[in-house]
C-alpha cells in the first residue's frame, strides 16, 4: 500500500495506479486504497471512474472522513452540488482536531487552492503525518505550483 505513496511522490501516478489495483485484489474493501485510487483517476480527468471508486468507499466506511470529502468534491466537480451537498455539510461540522486533511483534501479536488492551503497548514500545525503524504499524491500538484507552497514546504522541512 505505501509503494503507491512513493510512486505518486516521485510523479509516476499510473504506477501507483497499478498498486491500488493490486491491493484491492488481495482486499476488496480497502477504503484507503479506494481513496487514493478516486484522486488518481480525476487528476486524469476521469471522473465517472473516480465517482464510481469514491462512491464504492463512501459506502463501505461512510464515517471515514477522507472518502466523505472526495466523493463530495468528485459530485461537486461533476455538477451534482445537490447529491455533494449532504456530504458536505458532513465535512463542515468536522472540526476535531485530525479532521483538516480531509477538509484539505475536498478543497483541492474542488479547485480551491487557497482554502486547501489553509487546511493543510492547519493540519500541520496538529501535526497530522496524514496531510505530510496527502501533500504528496497528485491531488496537491496545484498546491505545489501555487505561491503557497514555499511556506507549506518550509514547515514540512522540504525546502532547498
Amino acid at each position: 500500500m505505501n509503494l503507491q505513496a512513493y510512486l505518486q511522490s516521485a510523479g509516476h501516478p499510473s504506477e501507483a495506479l497499478e498498486q491500488l489495483q493490486k491491493v484491492l485484489e488481495i482486499d476488496e474493501h480497502q477504503v484507503v486504497a479506494m481513496v487514493a485510487m478516486s484522486m488518481i483517476y480525476a487528476d486524469r480527468g476521469d471522473l465517472a471512474q473516480a465517482l464510481t471508486v469514491a462512491r464504492r468507499a463512501h459506502a463501505l466506511a461512510p464515517w471515514y472522513l477522507d472518502a466523505v470529502a472526495v466523493l463530495a468534491a468528485l459530485l461537486r466537480r461533476s455538477g451534482e452540488g445537490g447529491a455533494a451537498m449532504p456530504l458536505e455539510r458532513l465535512l463542515d461540522a468536522a472540526q476535531r482536531i485530525g479532521d483538516a486533511p480531509a477538509h484539505a483534501i475536498f478543497h483541492l479536488l474542488c479547485g480551491h487552492v487557497d482554502q486547501g492551503a489553509d487546511w493543510a497548514v492547519k493540519a500541520l500545525e496538529e501535526r497530522d503525518l496524514s496531510i505530510s503524504i496527502y501533500l504528496r499524491f497528485v491531488v496537491s500538484k496545484d498546491l505545489k505550483a501555487s505561491p503557497r507552497w514555499p511556506q507549506i514546504a518550509k514547515q514540512l522541512n522540504l525546502e532547498g
